[in-house]
């Protein structure tokens, strides 16, 4: 009969629940509604009180898990620290940071000063091979070269002046044009020194930024391992901190 007499209607989005009971006596409608409402209420503080246990039990074994992983990772930076002389845990400027940095604006330079060494060098190397070697002399200042360089420039105006008159095959024609191809040879030769000299420089430059890259890669991993060290002990020190909270509210409830 009281089966069939109470109606329970539970409110939509909340924990309201509304009790009717309907039977030919009033009081006894109030009656078994109120003590309805009694049973309900125990039955919820119950399970509630159940449920804070099993609570309880279940965050004291994640706090001592946490306090396990927090231990360890705190030995893992301080130990890394040691190490690589990583900072302390939350620092925003590190070491790494600070020479990863540096790095970069040696790399910047390095590459900058070879393209332009490099482009320097071909713009000579098209000249040599268009044989205007007195202008490689002029483009790369050396003593040497410069005095070859003036006796080219006296040779070629000799063998001009003589060959205004004198016949190719005439003696002072012939020591005029041999004076300017021993001229030639000389500067040719000396320019072609420079250059190979110059590009044993550009090799150097080469290598000085692949050890500069070599050194940015491996500091950026460093830095970024030693990121992720400090992020994961952020964390596990931030679960533990939560866990702590829960556990305090649960035991004052």
């Amino acid at each position: 009969m009281l089966s069939g007499a109470i109606n329970l209607n539970l409110r939509r989005e909340s924990e309201l629940v509304d009790i009717s009971v309907t039977t030919r006596d009033p009081q006894l409608s109030a009656d078994v509604a109120n003590i309805t409402a009694e049973v309900l209420r125990d039955e919820a503080l119950e399970s509630n009180i159940e449920a804070a246990r099993d609570a309880k039990v279940w965050l004291a074994a994640q706090l001592e898990e946490a306090d396990r992983k927090i231990t360890a990772a705190n030995a893992q930076l301080v130990q890394y620290h040691r190490s690589a002389d990583v900072p302390e845990v939350g620092s925003s400027e590190t070491p790494l940071a600070a020479q990863l940095d540096s790095l970069r604006t040696e790399y910047g330079s390095a590459r900058t000063e070879r393209v332009i060494a490099e482009s320097q060098l071909r713009g000579l190397e098209e000249l040599y091979r268009q044989g205007r070697y007195i202008d490689v002399a002029e483009a790369l200042p050396n003593p040497v070269a410069d005095a070859l360089g003036k006796s080219f420039a006296e040779a070629k105006l000799h063998q001009m002046t003589v060959a205004q008159e004198f016949l190719p095959k005439m003696p002072q024609r012939r020591e005029a044009d041999f004076r300017l191809d021993e001229a030639t040879r000389r500067l040719k030769n000396e320019v072609r020194r420079i250059l190979d000299a110059e590009k044993t420089k550009l090799g150097m430059k080469r290598e000085k930024e692949d050890t500069l890259y070599r050194a940015i890669t491996g500091t950026e991993e460093n830095r970024l391992d030693v990121q992720g060290m400090q992020e994961d002990y952020l964390k596990l020190k931030l679960d533990l901190d939560t866990a702590r909270e829960t556990y305090r509210q649960m035991k004052d409830r």
